[in-house]
């Protein structure tokens, strides 16, 4: 039997790898996205879509609008699809929101625990789509639990003491109601 040298296995591996990377790696125009997956337009959605606003409060900067089409899922979903970086307590890493686009920084909150005022903390807000006045209010249930639908709108504001925790969003929700077709 005659032994074939490891040199050259190794090499015939290693190319039959490389190969096998280029050839995935190579555009295919037969090949397209599903036309169901969400789509992210930073203005609020008008007519389809769930709109997530995100305001990081009065020291922090701006209110940001962002409009998710074909979407379907939780809160916090909501916040990964519009590709926003959040980040989970150490308790509840999907469920209970610490950190938005590194807001509070974190050598401000460690987000081991529940976060406070002092550190500053997200508080949830929601408008439903069909209601007349299209107000605020803070969400009864939490973001992971959540499912907002089609013409609603998702707010986040952070707040850092007591008496703003009763402070939308800055931008005015206007929720509707999606056409089905």
């Amino acid at each position: 039997m005659r032994r074939v040298p490891f040199g050259a296995v190794l090499i015939s591996l290693l190319a039959t790898v490389a190969l096998g990377a280029v050839i995935s790696v190579a555009p295919n125009n037969e090949i397209s996205a599903p036309s169901n997956l969400p789509s992210v337009n930073q203005v609020a959605c008008s007519d389809t879509g769930t709109t997530l606003i995100v305001d990081y409060g009065d020291g922090q900067g701006s209110a940001q609008s962002y409009c998710v089409e074909n979407f379907a899922g939780s809160g916090w979903q909501l916040l990964q699809a519009a590709g926003l970086n959040v980040v989970g307590t150490a308790e509840y890493p999907e469920s209970f929101l610490c950190r938005i686009n590194d807001v509070p920084e974190a050598d401000a909150e460690d987000c081991l625990g529940t976060p406070s005022f002092s550190t500053g903390t997200w508080v949830y807000y929601v408008a439903a789509a069909g209601k007349a006045d299209g107000s605020w209010v803070r969400s009864g249930m939490g973001a992971a639990a959540r499912k907002p639908g089609c013409g609603e709108v998702d707010g986040w504001r952070f707040v850092t003491s007591n008496t703003d925790a009763n402070s939308p969003p800055r931008i005015e929700p206007k929720p509707f109601t999606c056409e089905t077709k």
